[in-house]
């Protein structure tokens, strides 16, 4: 007789190619894929925000470490089964793992430079245009919005963007996933400061 296959354990690359997909369905539900749509994906971090992020890396090594332990865990259980079905308490207990893993990935945002440059590669694929900038997106996109004054719509959680010559900014609330738009010269008008001003309030 033949032995029954053991339990499928998803491959690193088989979870990537996933999470493009997922991505890819998530920008349909907001944006178009016409030339004007341009996805920004951040290079080197200037020296500034370089100093910010290894002032995150202690936090997010405890984040690792944390989905590592998760992952064993998981690979011990599936590796226990020995090829038979998992008892339902088992796959509770490898639900509950998952939980905690995805937890503790969406309190981090852990992104690895191998798993950036898949998203990167799956998207242009599927059809998107992507700019992979020199160095911080926000400051490409910034960039481009002074050099097009009012002309520019952008999607961001940085509020810095508030400050460059953008006609649009559209947030995403975390918590609702609803996008709140700013039309950058109402919300100057509203303030009733001037451009000089408003540049002022952003440094």
């Amino acid at each position: 007789q033949a032995a029954k296959a053991g339990p499928r354990v998803p491959t690193a690359e088989s979870i990537k190619m996933q999470l493009v997909g997922t991505l890819h369905k998530k920008l349909l539900e907001t944006f178009s894929q016409d030339t004007a749509t341009v996805l920004h994906f951040d290079g080197l971090p200037t020296t500034q925000k370089a100093k910010a992020r290894e002032a995150r890396r202690g936090r997010i090594s405890k984040s690792v470490a944390s989905m590592n332990d998760v992952a064993q865990k998981i690979q011990d259980i599936v590796g226990a089964s020995g090829g038979v079905p998992i008892p339902k308490a088992q796959k509770r207990r490898i639900l509950r793992l998952s939980q905690q893993a995805k937890q503790v990935w969406n309190s981090s945002r852990i992104i690895d430079s191998a798993t950036k440059d898949c998203l990167i590669t799956g998207l242009k694929k599927l059809g998107w245009k992507v700019c992979c900038c020199r160095g911080e997106a926000d400051v490409c996109i910034g960039r481009k919005a002074d050099k097009h004054p009012g002309q520019v719509v952008a999607a961001s959680t940085d509020s810095d963007m508030l400050f460059h010559r953008l006609k649009t900014l559209l947030r995403k609330d975390p918590q609702t996933h609803v996008f709140t738009e700013y039309e950058i010269e109402n919300v100057i008008q509203k303030l009733e400061v001037n451009e000089a001003q408003w540049v002022v309030a952003g440094i």
